[in-house]
């Protein structure tokens, strides 16, 4: 988990996020990474790039961009 910190926050263009969304795991590293982690969706409405949120799963960071 430590070396996924090294990746910025990645800003997303909704008010919400998902396992499948463009930019989170299932788009960077393939459906068949086999994180086995189940499809989790995240509310972005009040995060930012400094804020964002943290998926428990795979550690990646999102913020919404409105």
């Amino acid at each position: 988990m430590e070396m996924i910190n090294e990746i910025e926050p990645i800003p997303i263009h909704a008010d919400r996020v998902s396992c499948k969304s463009k930019g989170a795991c299932m788009d960077r590293y393939g459906e068949r990474v086999g994180l086995g982690a189940p499809n989790t969706y995240y509310q972005l409405n009040s995060t930012t790039k400094d804020a964002p949120v943290k998926c428990k799963y795979c550690g990646l960071r999102f913020y919404g961009v409105h």
